[in-house]
């Protein structure tokens, strides 16, 4: 039986390695797509707080409230939902900063909330978004600074 029990240990590794603390299997849901959620139809997060001043507006979400969907599509889609807002409902609004946070906790146990998405767009670059038709995919490329989702692994 050549490579038997490696080909084992590794069949059994992967899928344990895949799993995020206290889910299983069937919790995650996979990212969705156009055929089931169109990213001009998916609505801003639910727990989304929208901090306005005079000239800019910093919103704030957390990542994992999508319950269970890839958090990358979900939070492109959710940058998506809250800029098509932003323009609908602030139209004298500069800057929009959309910040993603996640609750980490660390060797010791201690839990503290830190932002994982951090990116910045103008009214010049909302404006030219065409909320129809743009891809999650991009929506972050397009950002004028910040960073996309990172230390997500």
């Amino acid at each position: 039986m050549r490579g038997g029990f490696k080909t084992l240990l590794v069949a059994a590794l992967i899928p344990a390695a895949l799993l995020l603390p206290g889910c299983s299997p069937g919790d995650i849901k996979p990212a969705p797509t156009s055929a089931s959620v169109q990213a001009a139809d998916w609505p801003v997060p639910p727990d989304a707080t929208f901090d306005v001043d005079d000239e800019a507006i910093s919103v704030s979400f957390d990542l994992a409230a999508r319950n269970g969907y890839d958090i990358r599509p979900a939070a492109q889609r959710d940058t998506i939902a809250i800029l098509k807002r932003i323009k609908a409902d602030y139209p004298g609004t500069q800057d929009v900063w959309v910040l993603g946070w996640r609750t980490d906790t660390d060797s010791y146990g201690n839990q503290q909330r830190r932002n994982k998405l951090v990116t910045r767009y103008n009214r010049s670059t909302i404006d030219r978004i065409n909320f129809a038709n743009v891809s999650p995919s991009n929506i972050w490329e397009i950002r004028d600074a910040g960073s996309g989702l990172w230390g997500i692994g």
